[in-house]
């Protein structure tokens, strides 16, 4: 299972999540693998992207989103994502099984959004995730919900700090004390993570991880003038 922490707070967007993962050869249900140090969040052309549950529903909708992006036009997400939905219970998937958590990062109207598409047993849904909120991608009840809206209580926007770094230090402080506690209550939840921060009307984004000490270290930024920002690589 992965936590997910998807925030818009008005010029940046967070993208968090942690390193838990459990892998299994689908031919041996018994065979499985638990892994604390998986890195989930993956970059690409638009920002970066995360997500939570069927790894096999996770990949072809991203696939299907290339091949309509390549044909030109407008992509409408909810429809791929129907279709993905169809094709993995067609292929012997149970319902409940083929569910999945998306979100990721497009250009929209006054640069970057947030968009966050849930893939459930008989609904699909996609909204883009509005400033200044964060959206999650557990279970209900499985994070307390009180830890969640403290969590939304805490955010800032970027231009509050008197710097850039000032900023992301801030977000790691925060994020660190949510995984932290969600690790405690949660024993699919691991207290590392990584996240990725992105400057909405740029572009410009950064991806950083934690180390055991709680500090955040830089994963190789997208951006040259964000590498040079972090030159001292712990922040």
């Amino acid at each position: 299972m992965t936590l997910v922490v998807a925030a818009d707070v008005q010029d940046y967007i967070l993208l968090a999540a942690d390193h838990y993962a459990e892998l299994a050869d689908c031919r041996d249900p018994s065979s499985r693998i638990v892994l604390d140090n998986y890195r989930k969040i993956y970059l690409w052309k638009y920002g970066a992207l995360t997500a939570s549950g069927d790894v096999l529903l996770v990949s072809s909708f991203f696939q299907l989103f290339a091949q309509q992006e390549a044909k030109g036009g407008g992509i409408d997400l909810l429809r791929i994502g129907k279709l993905c939905k169809a094709s993995r219970c067609a292929g012997g998937a149970p319902a409940e099984d083929a569910t999945a958590n998306l979100f990721f990062t497009l250009p929209g109207g006054d640069g970057f959004e947030l968009h966050a598409l849930s893939i459930g047993d008989a609904v699909i849904r996609h909204e883009v995730i509005a400033p200044v909120g964060a959206q999650f991608s557990m279970l209900e009840g499985a994070i307390p919900a009180a830890q969640c809206h403290e969590f939304n209580r805490q955010l800032c926007p970027g231009f509050m700090f008197a710097s850039q770094k000032d900023f992301y230090r801030y977000c790691g402080e925060i994020l660190c004390a949510f995984y932290r506690v969600s690790a405690q209550a949660c024993p699919v939840v691991t207290e590392s993570f990584d996240v990725y921060l992105l400057k909405k009307h740029t572009g410009e984004g950064v991806l950083l991880g934690t180390l055991p000490a709680g500090k955040m270290v830089s994963l190789g930024a997208v951006d040259e003038s964000m590498e040079r920002l972090l030159a001292s690589s712990v922040i």
